[in-house]
This record gives C-alpha cells, structure tokens and sequence, in this order.
C-alpha cells in the first residue's frame, strides 16, 4: 500500500490525538468551502446507532413487560406476573404501573418517535457530527489538505515533540 505525505501526517496526528478545536474548525470549513465534505458523506453508522436507541427506547419496555406477562390490559395466565399479581391491585404501585405501561406504551413510543424524528432532522441537517478520524480523512481522500492545514498539524506534532 502506497501512502501519502499528507496520509502518513493525518495518521501520526490521529495517533498522538493531536486534533484541537481549531484544525477540527480548519477542517470543516475546508469542507464545506469544497462542498465535498458533509455532502454525500453522512456518517450512517452514526445514524442507524442513534435510530437504533430510539427504537429500543420505544420497544424495550412494551417486550420487556410481555415477556413478564402484561399483555396489553391482561394477565397473561401462567406467566411471573399472573404468579406474583396481588388480589387488590392499589393504584399507583408497581403492578398497576406495570399493565397500565403493557396496555398503552404511549410515553414509550412518543419517546422513540421524537429519537426518531431527531435523528431525521440532524441527518437533514448535516448535524450529524463526523470523527476526527473521518473528518480527516475525509480531506485526504478528496485531497484538501492544503498549507493552513498541514501547518497546523506540523506544529501540533512539534509541539507535543518539544514536551
């Protein structure tokens, strides 16, 4: 594998974790100078994480609670909570929150929704941040690394040498 000058520089500035605020700020603006960077590069790993969490957000206590045995607004007959289910069930305790979440799992999917909805608009966006890793490569690869750039990494290496 044939590397760059400006591949192995990016490589020993990620390795040192070398990346401030200002050659992040660099980058970006190179990018989206260049309009190549964010466009057509949203980092969809990132984004399936964070609909994931929402969806597991939303779906988790609705399966959680079935498999114990609340079914909607049932017992499920045999099931830990139909062993463990009181004879009065006292409003406001566990067990009536318990079925009253099974039944309606309305706070639960509004929630996921939102997550949803969130990670649609940050992608929309471009809000979606990207890695030091990816924002630097992403300038390698498209060949932006340009003199402010390099320079800036060459000091941040000289700087940590000197410490």
């Amino acid at each position: 594998k044939v590397s760059t000058a400006d591949q192995r520089l990016v490589e020993d500035v990620l390795n040192f974790q070398l990346v401030d605020k200002e050659m992040r700020a660099l980058a970006r603006k190179k990018l989206e100078k260049c309009d190549q960077g964010m466009e057509g590069k949203i980092p969809w790993g990132k984004v399936a994480l964070v609909g994931g969490v929402g969806l597991g957000m939303a779906l988790a206590p609705k399966l959680l609670l079935g498999a114990l045995g609340f079914e909607g607004a049932t017992i499920a007959a045999g099931s830990w909570a139909a062993s463990v289910q009181p004879a009065a069930i006292a409003s406001g305790s566990w067990f009536a929150w318990a079925q009253s979440t099974a039944a309606t799992s309305g706070a639960f999917l509004g929630l996921g929704a939102v997550s949803s909805a969130l990670t649609v608009a940050a992608t929309k966006t471009k809000e979606v941040d990207m890695t030091d890793k990816e924002l630097l490569i992403t300038l390698v690869e498209n060949g932006l690394i340009d003199y402010e750039i390099r320079t800036r990494m060459i000091e941040q290496l000289q700087r940590r040498a000197r410490q």
